[in-house]
């Protein structure tokens, strides 16, 4: 039986001490949460990147049953296009349940549901943003009016404002006023129109040419003394 004596040995109740501790710091854990039910959410989450494949799998294959009745290409585009932000749906399935398991206080819970909202908002902006491109492509079937370029234009016009709204949306959730960051950017805008008044008046003109079809890919272009070509590509941004 050990004995508490001169050489430093530890006696009973020295253990039962110890052990104490080591239950406190177990049912303690992090910011009051027990070890015990982080070990439990880390599961939960790991057990979602484990079958993201499998769900992935699953999802992908019965879309594309789906758009193979169809007699278009483009459905199978936009399906590619958000192959990747339905790859990450298991990774906010998994943070969802896994902090959901646990008892957290009111501020971390309000932390917690508001990175949950975030990843949502994240996952869907993201995917609106990559399959605007494919989707965009409807456009062309009403040949006539929208030419490849318009469409090209207005495609990435959609996406900056995806990404504008995608943003916003985010900052809203976590109680940071957008309305005067806005306002700022508006004033910011008036700054550099006055500043940039050509390269405005060039941009104008080009959604003009654009959209009265006055040369097209593949047109020989002269302008004397000046610059002569095959017009390669229509674009207003790069």
């Amino acid at each position: 039986t050990p004995t508490d004596g001169a050489d430093g040995a530890v006696n009973i109740d020295s253990w039962k001490a110890f052990w104490t501790l080591v239950t406190d710091v177990w049912q303690e854990g992090l910011v009051g949460i027990p070890v015990a039910d982080i070990l439990t959410a880390l599961g939960i989450l790991l057990l979602f990147l484990w079958a993201r494949n499998l769900f992935t799998r699953f999802v992908i294959s019965a879309l594309e049953r789906a758009a193979a009745r169809s007699t278009t290409d483009i459905d199978d585009q936009i399906l590619q296009a958000a192959h990747a932000p339905i790859r990450f749906v298991p990774v906010v399935m998994g943070f969802f349940f896994a902090t959901h398991s646990l008892d957290l206080n009111a501020d971390a819970a309000t932390v917690a549901n508001n990175l949950n909202r975030s990843l949502v908002v994240f996952t869907l902006f993201w995917a609106l943003y990559r399959m605007t491109a494919p989707a965009a492509g409807l456009l062309l079937l009403a040949r006539g009016f929208f030419t490849r370029a318009m469409v090209d234009w207005l495609s990435k016009v959609v996406r900056a404002a995806f990404i504008v709204l995608g943003a916003a949306t985010v900052l809203e959730l976590w109680g940071i006023a957008v309305g005067p960051i806005i306002a700022g950017l508006g004033l910011f805008g008036v700054a550099v129109a006055l500043g940039a008044q050509d390269l405005f008046k060039n941009l104008i003109a080009g959604l003009f040419v654009i959209g009265e079809h006055r040369f097209n890919v593949g047109d020989w272009i002269l302008v004397d003394g000046v610059v002569e070509g095959t017009v390669e590509r229509q674009a207003l941004l790069d």
